[in-house]
């Protein structure tokens, strides 16, 4: 997919599809989502079966290259979830394939700091995990920042003292965190090439940081405004397109399912009224404009880029 906004140009970066969706979204059940049906064939199959894919965005801007979100990387520890670590990653070659390698990227920003939005942040070289794009500021919601680095000084209890399944899940959910904060995070930080960014705010021209909390407490939507037009990249405000037909549907690992839920609606509201593109990190396509209908919302997928 590539895209123009304005002056501006968009495409996606594809690292694998998503496998995870049933366990995220428990209300999303095959006969739950039949009824949906303009999610077919793009975001169901026939049978109810939901697709998404984890991705990130390259956005051309006033001669800066803008990464947003680096999906879930390579070698990275994820107890609560390893079948999300793809067998063969093939995302650098991708990302290289829209002509820009990681020397290029000149911003990264993460619209909230979970792992499959953070891992590509950094690689490991033999020794340390170190930035993997080395002329970048990467940038992270202030308030999300505040909340991981301050989760991460608490100790997580060992996974064999788990009495029950739902205890263990806990667990690695847990560890997952501090793996994700010491592997992806913690050693940007150090790096000193982060700036934290409060919201909403412009840090870079045509760039806006939009609060969206809820699925985590410091969620951010970017903005891309060029030459009168404008798109939105939702991150994870939307998991999946099940989510425009039914806010209320959270997944198991938001934050505030109520917050969530919230910002899907006024988020919803927001993007039907303006009839700006959308950009949903999990969907692919991911390009679209959210359209009521009835007493909900439909995604009509966007011809353009495709």
């Amino acid at each position: 997919m590539k895209i123009k906004v304005g002056g501006a140009t968009i495409q996606n970066v594809v690292e694998h599809e998503l496998g995870a969706l049933p366990l995220l979204l428990p209300q999303a059940t095959p006969e739950a989502v039949k009824p949906i049906s303009w999610m077919r064939p793009h975001f169901m199959d026939e049978n109810g079966a939901l697709k998404a894919v984890v991705q990130s965005f390259i956005v051309e801007l006033n001669g800066d290259v803008i990464l947003i979100d680096t999906c879930t990387g390579e070698g990275k520890d994820i107890p609560a979830a390893p079948d999300l670590m793809p067998e063969k990653n093939e995302f650098l070659a991708r990302l290289r394939a829209t002509g820009h390698g990681p020397e290029a990227i000149d911003y990264v920003i993460c619209t909230h700091l979970h792992v499959d939005h953070v891992g590509w942040n950094t690689t490991f070289d033999g020794e340390s995990w170190t930035p993997t794009f080395p002329n970048a500021r990467y940038l992270f919601p202030e308030k999300e920042a505040a909340f991981v680095i301050e989760e991460s000084s608490h100790s997580v209890p060992d996974l064999e003292s788990a009495q029950t399944e739902e205890e263990a899940f806990a667990i690695a959910v847990q560890l997952t965190g501090q793996h994700v904060f010491n592997q992806s995070i913690k050693p940007i930080l150090d790096s000193g090439r982060v700036d934290l960014v409060a919201a909403p705010s412009e840090p870079i021209p045509g760039v806006r940081l939009i609060p969206t909390p809820g699925h985590t407490i410091g969620h951010v939507a970017v903005e891309i405004a060029s030459e009168g037009e404008t798109a939105w990249i939702t991150g994870d405000v939307f998991h999946h397109a099940c989510q425009i037909a039914h806010p209320h549907w959270a997944t198991i690992i938001d934050w505030s399912p109520e917050g969530s839920s919230a910002t899907r609606r006024e988020v919803l509201k927001r993007l039907s009224e303006s009839g700006v593109t959308a950009l949903c990190s999990h969907f692919m396509p991911p390009n679209g404009r959210i359209v009521a209908e009835g007493d909900g919302y439909r995604f009509d997928v966007s011809d353009e880029g495709a």
